[in-house]
Order: C-alpha cells, then structure tokens, then sequence
C-alpha cells in the first residue's frame, strides 16, 4: 500500500484519481461532470451530505433577484 509521509505519522493512500475537485458547488459539481465525460478518473469532496452549495445550504427561493 502507497503512503504519504507526514513527520509524525505516515497517511495511507486510499484512493489515486486524475482529477480531484474540492466543493460540490455548481461550479464544482459542473467541473467533476466536465472531466468525467472527458474521460478522467474524478474525486468531488464535499463537506456536508449534498450538493449544490450556499443555495441550498441557505435553502434560497431567489438568487441575486432572477424571481422579479
């Protein structure tokens, strides 16, 4: 198994991947999905148990106005 050696302790390898996307934004998710059809072996990391971001964090009806 590969390690990442920190100078305390040493962090197995679970996972390799082509791309890693950190946030599972729209813009996040939007890049995952771009480099997966192009082929690429991606990891989304993402905080919280869903996707898509502060609106749906905030659970936001309205973003910058669109609504009027």
């Amino acid at each position: 198994m590969k390690t990442y050696h920190e100078p305390a302790r040493d962090i197995p390898i679970t996972r390799e991947a082509d791309v890693v996307v950190v946030g599972g934004g729209p813009a996040g998710l939007c890049a995952a999905i771009a480099a997966g059809r192009n082929g690429a072996q991606v990891v989304l990391v993402e905080q919280f148990g869903y996707l898509g971001g502060t609106a749906t964090a905030s659970l936001m009806a309205c973003i910058n106005g669109f609504r009027n």
